[in-house]
């Protein structure tokens, strides 16, 4: 049996295809869906008493998504003390996570990094991330924004 030999150009095309792919799941791996979309009232947010239940767990974090923004924000409940960040790696632009354990937010993407103060620990992300105020108010998350 023949084998037919490649062409340059099949080859480049293959390699260019196969670039493509493996940037494109850096952006699908990377893009966490929020656990809440909420409606803007203003400059802040204000969640549900139901929606920001899961915040009263210590070493807890909500992914929140104001409607319309690309922005998402993390709030976490480390040891009782609510912070609030975005949660777009500065680097690339994927989505972080927190890591209870370590207490820290982490980039699935690329590895970098992020302290609760939003400062940068770990790169290849070289800048911190925007942090927002937020507070409980009778049992409900409120964002400002």
């Amino acid at each position: 049996m023949k084998r037919k030999q490649s062409s340059r150009r099949e080859f480049l095309c293959l390699g260019v295809a196969s670039v493509a792919c493996a940037c494109s799941g850096c952006g699908t791996l990377g893009s966490r869906k929020p656990d809440v979309v909420v409606k803007p009232a203003g400059e802040r947010l204000s969640l549900s008493k139901a929606e920001s239940a899961p915040l009263l767990r210590p070493r807890s974090s909500l992914l929140v998504q104001p409607e319309g923004a690309r922005d998402k924000i993390i709030v976490v409940n480390h040891e009782g003390s609510l912070s609030a960040l975005s949660a777009i790696c500065t680097h690339m632009g994927c989505t972080v996570n927190y890591n209870a354990e370590s207490g820290r937010m982490h980039c699935p993407c690329h590895g970098s990094e992020y302290a609760l103060d939003c400062s940068n620990l770990k790169g290849p992300a070289q800048h911190p991330l925007k942090q927002y105020a937020a507070a409980m108010e009778n049992g409900r998350l409120v964002i400002a924004l």
